[in-house]
């Protein structure tokens, strides 16, 4: 049976139920999760054959046509893909077993099962199913994004349905919950981050990372996946935001040139043509939105930080806000519907926290002095739109590591959830909500500072994602941070791979810090009355938890003093600057005074800090520099002494204390760690990678052999359309 099968059996695979036709699978009391296409091919492939290995040969063949230079990662990708959406540990398998240098096969019962007679017909649409059209070959960069579903159509399933018409069927399944009402509209190789449909929802514009290069502009008829997109972008930068005319014949966006250059373009897309109009804010988030009413282009500038507009045939930008000097200028426009107001984003210069903002226009101008609409404080904001009402908003932050999409409403300014994941929102003009669903794992591995660029050494798979290792030297173990559902877990690895569970917290762990003989670890985490985030120590030996203090102020990461009887960490009190702390202990490391750092100067927003002999470490509120405060014994503290930690065109990732100096890890052209020995000099290479080898906010710890780094294994990015939420 092929794909023209009007109703392909249902699968039993152990305790789930597996629809192939419509890329779903749940088991009984559970939601249903949506599989990738070729995952789910590479399921149902194995299921021909249950108990004997598939050799990746015959994937190879039968699922990517042969292609060798896709199919070994793709392959790897759809793996972990099952094994996911199954909860299946790859170190002790009871679906999926791995024969090394071999294949895979599948170890648990397959049974075909009758679709229930009296079950509702389920709109493929509804369940995110795979595109049909084949994204073009994808050319695979050293660790970059991998893609987890090539391909298009569904495999031939004959010796299946052969096999399985010989055994007697099971009861009939119970009819799955209802699905979110979330539809693809992309499931490409890559990173489809940003999109958003035409005026009539007849074509679908968005920007499509394949894994090298700058991200390029496309449009492909909206509602036929199997057609090909179609590059319009003319390759002229890195595509970060776009927006259609009223009349869906152009689409202007923004195009980046390094970190350091942005232009304003708009595409005809009928006669091909572009048009360069002006310079942009060379921005990493959207910062363009075109009025529904077709007439004003709003867009981030270049010279002096702030929204601009301009009319959409061309002339000069007006400047419309001009932002309280903070690090990063007005972004994230969005119109209001009817084109009379003018919401957008602006940082804190104080704290570098993000707020809703609101212009009134009329007449093709500004009218008064922006209003503020949040005091939320958001440390993130990836994308901002109107809802269909024309009052509330829509927009992404990030909550427990997800992109996630609230609507804050106007009649009472609360955030209500939407019960999506996602990022970029942009309203069309019949009210759906097109959002990019981004998705990723990440692992740890021992990378050797060799300046080779060698990839790290991984430690073995697991399910969940490995975040925010920390190692001790002396002790040999490694801590890191994994979740299982609502729960964090600390888990501590010694030289030997032996793994344990040294704590499972409902809630938040942040990043573990050891004590300078290895016995403790303190953190940020959820560890307060009523799970309220608090400053915590955990004893790896007695396997005992504490709160060291708890308040209403903020805290960043924190760091212990060289004799490990004093931590210090930065405080935000009432939104207000981030301040150096110190809690100093007694001999039973419980706190015994608190105070603030006399004289100290304000750091990053939620920043983390380190402690050695030259005093305290910490990056300035702009985390562009590296300030050390030295803490001598007397009352009087020194001078402070600054690190510029980056060099021309890099982003700043993460950085440690060095034997040296410091070590960091960079973000430009490419992903590089570098050795700083002194303030002003230059940074001696210490390892390069190509970019996305780390995840978006990476962090690292140092050992031995180089250092303990967090690296991707898999992420990807697709398009997804919503109801008027």
């Amino acid at each position: 049976m092929n794909a023209s099968a009007a109703h392909p059996p249902l699968l039993r695979i152990g305790e789930w139920t597996v629809d192939v036709s419509a890329n779903r699978l749940w088991r009984e009391g559970q939601p249903p999760q949506a599989l990738r296409h070729k995952a789910m091919a590479l399921l149902a492939l194995l299921a021909e054959t249950p108990g004997q290995v598939v050799t990746r040969e015959t994937l190879e063949a039968r699922l990517w046509d042969g292609n060798e230079f896709v199919a070994p990662q793709a392959i790897n990708n759809a793996i972990w893909a099952i094994r996911q959406a199954l909860g299946d540990d790859p170190e002790q398998p009871r679906y999926l077993e791995t024969i090394p240098k071999k294949g895979y096969r599948l170890i648990a019962p397959v049974q075909v099962l009758e679709a229930p007679a009296a079950a509702p017909a389920r709109d493929a649409e509804s369940v995110a199913p795979a595109s049909k059209a084949a994204g073009r070959p994808r050319r695979v960069v050293l660790g970059w994004v991998l893609s987890l579903g090539l391909g298009l159509g569904l495999i031939t399933l004959v010796a299946l349905f052969v096999w399985m018409a010989q055994r007697k069927p099971a009861a009939p399944p119970p009819a799955p919950p209802a699905l979110p009402a979330a539809q693809s509209l992309t499931q490409y190789p890559g990173v489809e981050f940003l999109g958003a449909l035409s005026p009539d929802g007849r074509q679908l514009a968005f920007a499509w990372w394949q894994g090298q290069g700058d991200a390029e502009l496309y449009v492909r008829d909206a509602a036929d996946r199997s057609a090909t997109p179609r590059a319009v972008g003319g390759a002229q930068g890195d595509v970060t935001a776009l927006a259609w005319s009223a009349d869906g014949r152009r689409i202007a966006y923004l195009a980046r040139r390094g970190r350091q250059s942005c232009r304003l373009w708009v595409v005809d897309l009928h006669s091909g043509q572009r048009q360069d109009l002006a310079a942009c804010a060379p921005l990493f988030t959207p910062a363009l939105a075109w009025s529904d009413d077709g007439r004003w282009l709003v867009f981030a500038g270049a010279s002096e930080p702030g929204l601009y507009a301009m009319p959409a045939e061309g002339g000069p930008p007006q400047r419309l806000t001009q932002a309280p000097n903070s690090a990063q200028g007005d972004h994230q426009p969005a119109w209001s519907p009817d084109g009379q107001r003018l919401a957008f984003v602006r940082q804190d210069p104080q704290d570098g926290s993000r707020d809703l903002y609101e212009l009134s226009w009329r007449d093709g101008r500004a009218v008064g002095e922006p209003r503020r609409l949040t005091r939320l404080q958001m440390d993130s904001l990836h994308g901002l739109s109107f809802a269909a009402n024309g009052q509330d908003l829509i927009l992404s932050t990030t909550r427990q590591g997800q992109r996630t999409l609230l609507r804050w409403q106007r009649a009472d300014g609360s955030l209500r959830p939407l019960g999506l994941d996602g990022s970029a929102p942009q309203r069309s003009r019949d009210g759906r909500l097109v959002h990019a669903l981004m998705r990723a794992h990440v692992s740890l591995g021992e990378l050797p500072l060799d300046r080779e660029g060698r990839a790290p050494l991984r430690l073995e798979q697991a399910l969940a994602s490995r975040r925010l290792p920390a190692f001790h030297v002396g002790r040999q173990l490694l801590a890191f941070v994994a979740r299982d559902g609502d729960h964090a877990q600390l888990w501590l690895r010694s030289a030997d791979g032996a793994l344990r569970e040294a704590l499972r917290l409902e809630g938040q762990i942040g990043r573990p810090v050891w004590s300078p003989e290895g016995r403790h670890l303190a953190f940020v985490g959820s560890c307060g009355s009523q799970r309220a985030l608090a400053l915590c120590l955990m004893d790896t030996q007695a396997k005992a938890l504490r709160t060291l203090w708890q308040g209403e102020a903020q805290l960043g990461t924190p760091g212990w003093s060289p004799d490990g009887r004093s931590l210090a960490f930065l405080r935000s009190r009432g939104g207000g600057p981030w301040q150096p702390w110190r809690l100093q202990l007694n001999a039973d490391l419980q706190p015994a005074d608190m105070r603030p750092v006399d004289a100290a100067p304000a750091g990053l927003p939620g920043g983390r800090l380190a402690w050695n002999a030259r005093g305290l470490h910490y990056l300035d509120a702009r985390g562009q520099n590296l300030q050390v405060w030295p803490l001598p014994s007397g009352q009087q503290a020194g001078t402070p002494t600054v690190w510029p930690l980056t060099q021309s065109g890099q982003t700043l990732l993460h950085w440690e204390l060095h034997p040296q100096g410091v070590l960091t890890l960079t973000r430009g052209t490419d992903e590089r760690f570098d050795l700083w020995t002194r303030p002003g000099a230059p940074p001696q290479l210490k390892s390069h990678h190509p970019l996305g080898s780390f995840p978006e906010f990476a962090s690292f710890s140092l050992s031995p052999q180089g250092a303990w780094v967090e690296q991707n294994d898999a992420a990807h990015g697709d398009l997804m359309v919503s109801p008027s939420p």
